[in-house]
C-alpha cells in the first residue's frame, strides 16, 4: 500500500486554506492540481510502497503520549524556489513540530521535508509575476494544535487521492 505519515487540519482551518486556494485560481495565472478540501494535510513524511505496516505502527506508538503541540500556518512558500515552483504551499511554524518531524524519520523513515501544507501542485506558469506578487503580499498566519498524527493509506485514482 501507498502511506504516509501525516497530521489533517481542523475543519475550521480547512475553509480559509479553500479560500486561499480560490484566490490563487482567480489569478489565473497557473494550471494546477489543487488538494481537495477534505485531503489538506500536513505531511510528516511520505513513506510510498509498504507492505508490512506493524513495524511502522509500533514505531508510532512512541509518539503517543506527546501531548498538544502548537504550530502556526504562516508564509506562502513556492517550491523548490520561486524561479521554478512546481508545489504552491503554506509554510509551518513550530519547533516542537519540526523536532517530531526529525524524530519521525529518523526511526521510520521516508521521504520528509521541512513541514508546510501543499495547496497545489502547478502543472504550468502562465504569469509567474501575478504568483510572485501574491507570494508577496501574502498576509495570513493561523494558530493550530497538532493533537494527533495518523499513518494513511493513499490510493490514487483518476479524480484524485482517497485517504483512509
Amino acid at each position: 500500500m501507498r502511506a504516509f505519515i501525516a497530521y489533517f487540519i481542523p475543519n475550521e482551518l480547512k475553509k480559509k486554506i479553500v479560500k486561499i486556494q480560490n484566490e490563487i485560481k482567480s489569478l489565473n495565472a497557473i494550471t494546477a492540481k489543487y488538494v481537495e478540501e477534505e485531503n489538506l494535510h500536513i505531511s510528516f513524511t511520505f513513506l510510498g510502497e509498504i507492505s508490512d505496516t506493524s513495524r511502522i505502527i509500533k514505531e508510532m506508538e512512541n509518539f503517543r503520549n506527546r501531548g498538544k503541540i502548537e504550530a502556526k500556518l504562516k508564509n506562502l512558500l513556492l517550491i523548490p524556489d520561486k524561479n521554478y515552483f512546481r508545489v504552491i504551499a503554506i509554510g509551518v511554524e513550530s519547533e516542537e513540530a519540526e523536532n517530531l518531524r526529525k524524530e519521525i524519520y529518523k526511526k521510520i523513515g521516508g521521504d520528509s521535508k521541512p513541514l508546510h501544507l501543499t495547496l497545489c501542485r502547478v502543472k504550468s506558469v502562465s504569469n509567474r509575476e501575478k504568483i510572485l506578487d501574491y507570494a508577496k503580499n501574502f498576509n495570513f498566519e493561523e494558530s493550530f494544535v497538532i493533537d494527533k498524527i495518523c499513518l494513511v493509506k493513499s490510493t490514487l485514482t483518476f479524480e484524485g487521492p482517497i485517504y483512509e
